[in-house]
């Protein structure tokens, strides 16, 4: 599969994305994982080894947005990157708004993809970004 097509892809997967984990569902949020995964961040690695790990530990930003008055995001994605066949590196901002639609804060993420034989991609590792 080519960059393009991965970039149409990968876009349509992060809307889907950023719907379930605005929409506060984690169970949805989950399924774009592939198990096990790995989150890096300046505050430690975290290795998610099972579903309920991943929907305990992001149920915690659903509380962030929520105390933020943040009501839905919106990728920007800035950068695809062709890995192998099928591993993709992404770079993306999250645009986050409030309920007037006025963008309030942003979150930068690498992301390792993997696409499945049926062409949908799944988060392997998630790393957070400097703003």
């Amino acid at each position: 599969m080519d960059v393009i097509k991965h970039e149409e892809r990968v876009l349509l997967f992060l809307e889907r994305l950023g719907k379930a984990l605005t929409d506060g569902n984690i169970h949805a949020f989950a399924t774009y994982w592939e198990i096990p995964a790995l989150i890096l961040s300046d505050q430690g690695d975290r290795p998610i080894t099972d579903r309920n790990e991943l929907e305990a530990y992001f149920a915690h930003a659903v509380e962030w947005y929520r105390a933020r008055g943040l009501v839905f995001t919106e990728p920007d994605l800035q950068r695809v990157e062709q890995l192998s066949d099928r591993l993709v590196a992404i770079d993306v901002q999250w645009r986050a708004f409030n309920a007037e639609d006025v963008e309030q804060v942003g979150e930068r993420w690498h992301f390792i993809l993997r696409f499945e034989a049926d062409g949908d991609p799944l988060i392997r590792v998630a790393i957070t970004m400097a703003p």
